[in-house]
């Protein structure tokens, strides 16, 4: 083989190759980073249009219970008479805040109102005097309010559809060459990708709602691609120069240079330094270039393996991204470990104001914290008092920092601070304040999926757990409750709540509840449940304790109860108390049924037995009467 073709193939092993797996490889992962972080958004976008379609339907059954309380529509079912039906239908609903409905008389057509393509469904039977069953649908929100609030919640766009049919899409959804939707799964194109949440509607058949988002190349993205494209250019160019220069050499010193070039080519870059380079010949000034481009080879060399630790690491903090699944700490520990390694700073942390009562704490602490410790309390005092981004210098060391805060104006939700030897670059400056934005999104949407998650298990009035929880943590706790560690209930129930209800008004009701309700919250412990059992009536699920623990506990709250203060200057001082039962497991029953109800009727003994008193369960109970 010719000098010229060993050069050249010796130019596209050293220079070409290296370059074009590297641009290869940075692009792949350019590609599965973006795909990584478009799946995470479809997921978060699914889970909250669950939750919200969960909410919904809670909600849809509490108000079913007053739809089916509400005396003219009970007439009008009763009576049969469709017209009538068809006339107090509407009221009943608009009532009850749903937007639509549907009854099935079981003959002729179904009698519908309002919206009736909706989300959040309460399902109602209703005798009818031939005998048959009025099926009744109602929807607490209309598709396209559900769609809109995923949307507005997430930044995914979404659809629902019926069958193959759109019902309502939202503004941002791609069109129908970029998501095929007529099939049973959507089908996306291009870098389009989706996921499907399935959901109850008034038909038999559900819903499909398809979420979908594109994984196109941010602007981050592009800039490295381009760069990698740059770069392999550059080497390209290098590549031929230096090839051309080769083929005019003429010397006999060609052997020096090809054997400098072997070792080269195995890895050995100290066989630059057997190439002569003094002079002002072409051998030198070819000798000068080849030392130069062998200690080019051996940066760039240096360079990837550094790039693919760094790759590497991002590649585990991903990992930790998916583990973390909406942790606020662990949120927080990766942006610190981000930063501290993009700007390849010597320490890091965050300062949150999660103490008590909003005292700023330090978080993710990354690298030598300790040693920084001024110059990072400097530089964070600072961008928290102008809000704005901050850096200084201070005993030999550069810090810079960056307030939290979704919007400009924002009160910020806390910092993150780093700290080196050496001076920040505009651009590094840059990109800590663009890691600290992301995070303040996050973080955001955190304390959102926080707010939805507790409300599901919250009753809206007293504050206090609703009945579903409730049930859940009773179940549980009975599962595991023995002789050695017994559960106990209490179950309160106002005593002539109705009439205070009739004299003073239901907002003044509303009132005495969240007293109640405050007194049962402040007096149980952190590891007890209390619960708004239903109407009136509370409950607390004692996590430890017999029943002779659970009576004491029912008199304090009993002496609560009676001590509140209540009343104004229209409907003066208002005496309010309770009567109390309480039971516990395994000493008043073999299961959660058995707990229940011995708690229950002693709480109705000590209606019967006078009220505002605390009673327990004995082996000699009759029925329940209805002591109100």
């Amino acid at each position: 083989m010719s000098f010229r073709r060993q050069l050249f193939l010796s130019l596209a092993v050293l220079v070409l190759v290296p370059a074009v797996v590297a641009s290869l490889a940075i692009e792949r992962v350019v590609r599965a980073n973006e795909n990584a972080k478009t799946d995470a958004r479809l997921d978060s976008a699914s889970r909250v249009g669950k939750v919200l379609v969960e909410q919904f339907t809670v909600r849809a059954e509490r108000r079913s219970v007053l739809l089916g309380e509400d005396a003219d529509f009970r007439a009008a079912l009763r009576s049969g008479k469709r017209a009538r039906i068809v006339k107090v239908f509407p009221t009943a609903i608009e009532a009850q805040t749903y937007v639509g409905g549907i009854i099935d008389l079981g003959t002729g057509e179904p009698i519908t109102t309002g919206s009736t393509e909706n989300v959040g469904i309460a399902r109602i039977q209703a005798p009818l005097p031939d005998g048959r069953t009025a099926q009744i649908s109602v929807g607490l929100s209309t598709v396209r309010s559900f769609i809109n609030e995923v949307e507005s919640t997430t930044g995914v766009s979404a659809a629902i559809l019926d069958g193959t049919r759109v019902v309502y899409r939202s503004s941002n959804f791609p069109a129908a060459q970029q998501v095929d939707l007529s099939g049973p799964a959507a089908r996306a194109a291009d870098r389009w990708r989706t996921r499907q949440l399935i959901v109850p509607s008034m038909a038999d058949a559900n819903y499909r709602v398809v979420f979908a988002d594109n994984a196109g190349f941010s602007n981050n993205s592009a800039v490295a691609t381009r760069l990698v494209l740059g770069v392999l250019a550059a080497f390209i160019l290098v590549g031929l120069a230096i090839g051309w220069l080769l083929q005019r050499a003429l010397a006999g010193r060609i052997q020096s240079f090809l054997g400098a070039a072997d070792r080269l080519g195995s890895g050995d870059f100290a066989a630059a330094g057997a190439i002569p380079v003094k002079g002002r010949g072409e051998f030198a000034t070819l000798g000068r270039a080849f030392v130069g481009m062998a200690r080019q080879l051996e940066l760039r060399v240096d360079q990837l393996e550094r790039e693919r630790g760094r790759v590497q690491s991002s590649l585990l903090r991903l990992g930790k991204a998916f583990a973390a699944n909406l942790d606020r700490d662990t949120l927080v520990d990766l942006v610190v470990e981000s930063a501290v390694d993009g700007l390849t700073a010597d320490s890091g942390r965050a300062l949150m104001p999660t103490g008590p009562n909003g005292t700023a704490e330090t978080r993710g602490s990354v690298g030598a914290v300790l040693d920084s410790w001024d110059a990072l309390g400097e530089v964070e005092r600072r961008a928290l008092a102008t809000g704005a981004s901050a850096a200084l210098t201070l005993g030999g060391l550069h810090a810079i920092a960056e307030p939290m805060q979704v919007e400009r104006g924002d009160g910020p939700m806390g910092v993150i601070s780093v700290a080196r030897s050496r001076a920040f670059e505009p651009d590094e400056r840059e990109l800590l304040r663009y890691l600290t934005e992301q995070a303040a999104v996050s973080l955001r949407n955190v304390g959102r999926h926080e707010d939805v998650a507790r409300e599901s298990i919250t009753d809206e009035l007293t504050g206090l757990f609703n009945r579903r929880r409730f049930d859940d943590v009773l179940t549980h706790a009975a599962a595991r409750a023995t002789d050695a560690d017994p559960i106990a209930l209490v179950m309160l129930d106002l005593d002539r709540f109705k009439v205070i209800n009739d004299t003073h008004g239901h907002p003044f009701g509303d009132r005495v509840l969240k007293a109640v309700a405050k007194v049962v919250r402040d007096t149980a412990r952190e590891r007890d449940l209390p619960a708004r059992y239903g109407g009136e009536e509370l409950a607390v699920v004692l996590a430890t304790g017999d029943t002779e623990a659970a009576r004491h506990f029912a008199e304090r709250l009993r002496e609560g109860i009676q001590a509140l203060k209540l009343g104004d200057d229209r409907t003066g001082p208002v005496e309010v108390t309770a009567s109390l039962g309480v039971a516990s497991l395994p000493a008043d029953g073999d299961d959660v049924g058995d707990l229940v109800r011995a708690a229950d009727e002693a709480l109705y003994r000590a209606k019967r037995g006078g009220r505002n008193r605390v009673e327990t369960p004995t082996p000699a109970q009759g029925p329940a009467g209805e002591v109100r």
